[in-house]
């Protein structure tokens, strides 16, 4: 790893515990020349997330005085980066040893079309494995805190969508990717700590935000006839296994009201020019 390769990005709400702590770990192992971006996504304390982000070398402090969302904090964070790879985690994460990214970093031709290499969470105390699996290869899906992201590729697909604001952010720019031709990989040999923070979350907007955009994807990527039922069945499960299952209608009425939106975003985020053409 070295600073011409590869960047640090971290989005961050309200937990400057949680951050302060996984800044310190993070940056204990690194080389000191990597840098590390971390976005305050109009944080309550700015004042005092600056101030724990600024006290650590080569650490730079970004933010909005409006709440946009991890997503949006993540392509900020693209933006201001210059290296042709970030890796991304959240301010409840942190680096406990150097992961080995060479196969990545050395930007082999054949790997490319790897938009995104998904690794795995340790989550903390339990200590278990997510995901479980320890084969690595093509993937549906990932972690947005645990990933390595090429820059060109995720903004060239106009990164992540930042009206879902919160939650399955990742999940969307997974399925955009595959629709425009990149792959995402599964990469087992790398473990981020994930020291599950229940600081200052709130459960009833999360989960509003869960059914709602759950709804929403499955409109954008689901298509016309098939999106808006299958859509319903997701959402409603989805509620019924968040912390406040109340919010299940107001998602839903949230969702349909921005259906309109839904098929028009899908061409343009689906459109030729965003497809991945090999070099």
């Amino acid at each position: 790893m070295n600073s011409d390769q590869i960047t640090i990005i971290m989005v961050t709400r309200n937990r400057p515990r949680s951050l302060e702590k996984c800044l310190m770990r993070t940056r204990s192992i690194l080389p000191q020349e990597i840098r590390i971006l971390v976005f305050d996504d109009a944080s309550t304390e700015g004042l005092r997330v600056r101030a724990i982000v600024e006290a650590h070398p080569k650490t730079v402090y970004l933010s909005s005085p409006t709440l946009v969302g991890p997503g949006e904090g993540r392509n900020r964070c693209l933006r201001h980066a210059v290296t042709p790879f970030c890796l991304s985690l959240d301010d409840d994460c942190y680096l406990d040893s150097i992961p080995d990214l060479s196969r990545w970093l050395d930007d082999r031709p054949e790997d490319r079309d790897v938009g995104v290499v998904g690794f795995r969470y340790c989550n903390l105390p339990a200590g278990d494995l997510a995901p479980t699996s320890a084969v690595d290869g093509p993937a549906k899906k990932f972690h947005g805190g645990a990933s390595l992201l090429r820059r060109e590729a995720i903004l060239n697909a106009g990164g992540y969508l930042d009206w879902l604001v919160f939650a399955c952010e990742d999940t969307e720019l997974a399925l955009r990717l595959t629709g425009l031709g990149y792959r995402i990989w599964y990469d087992p040999s790398v473990t981020v700590q994930h020291d599950h923070s229940a600081e200052a979350r709130d459960e009833r907007w999360a989960s509003f935000y869960y059914v709602r955009n759950t709804l929403l994807i499955n409109l954008i990527h689901g298509g016309l006839i098939t999106g808006l039922p299958i859509g319903i069945l997701r959402a409603v499960r989805r509620g019924c296994n968040c912390a406040v299952p109340s919010q299940t209608l107001p998602g839903l009425f949230a969702a349909l009201r921005r259906a309109g939106r839904c098929y028009r975003a899908r061409r343009e985020l689906l459109a030729p020019e965003r497809h991945y053409v090999c070099l």
